[in-house]
C-alpha cells in the first residue's frame, strides 16, 4: 500500500512535511495540547505574551484545565476563565505584582488513583493577585518563563 509520504519522497526527493497541528501534538506526546502555550504577536505595546491553560483559583471561585488561563507578558500578568462571567479577567502590572512563590506538590485524583506533579504559583500578600493560585504541570517551566521576563520568583521546593 502506497502512502502520500512515500509518493512525495519519490516525486520531489523530499519527505512530506508535518502539518502544523501534528507538530503541536508531538510537543507533549502523552496528552496532546495539554497546557499548550500560544504566543500573540500583535499585543498592545508590541511585546509578546504567552498564554497557558491552567488550573486556576481566584478568591472562592476556581476552574480546572482547560478553562483557566494565565497570561505572562513583559509588562503585566493576567488571569481569566473561559466562561468570563465565572472569573472575569484580572491583570496586574509588573511593578505591582510583588513576590511570586512557586512550590511543588503531587495531586492525587480519586477514585482511580491517578496522580501528577504540579507547580503551585502563589503571589505575595500585598499584591492584587494575593487570592490567586495557579497550578501548572512541572514540564511547563513556569519559573523559567517568569524569570526570563524579569519577575521576582522564589522557588520553594525541589
Amino acid at each position: 500500500m502506497r502512502t502520500a509520504r512515500k509518493n512525495a519522497l519519490e516525486q520531489t526527493g523530499e519527505p512530506l512535511s508535518w502539518p502544523p497541528f501534528a507538530a503541536q501534538s508531538l510537543a507533549h506526546p502523552g496528552r496532546p495540547g495539554l497546557y499548550r502555550s500560544t504566543v500573540a504577536e500583535s499585543t498592545p505595546g508590541g511585546s509578546c505574551q504567552v498564554q497557558m491553560r491552567v488550573d486556576l483559583t481566584a478568591g472562592h471561585r476556581g476552574v480546572r484545565w482547560p478553562l483557566g488561563r494565565f497570561t505572562v507578558g513583559d509588562q503585566q500578568l493576567a488571569v481569566h476563565a473561559s466562561p468570563a462571567w465565572w472569573i472575569p479577567e484580572r491583570s496586574v502590572s509588573k511593578d505591582a505584582v510583588g513576590e511570586i512563590s512557586v512550590s511543588r506538590m503531587i495531586v492525587v485524583h480519586l477514585p482511580d488513583l491517578r496522580w501528577r506533579r504540579v507547580e503551585v504559583v502563589r503571589f505575595g500578600p500585598g499584591s492584587a493577585f494575593a487570592d490567586v493560585q495557579i497550578r501548572v504541570p512541572r514540564r511547563r517551566r513556569i519559573v523559567d518563563e517568569l524569570r526570563g521576563r524579569g519577575y521576582s520568583v522564589t522557588d520553594r521546593g525541589t
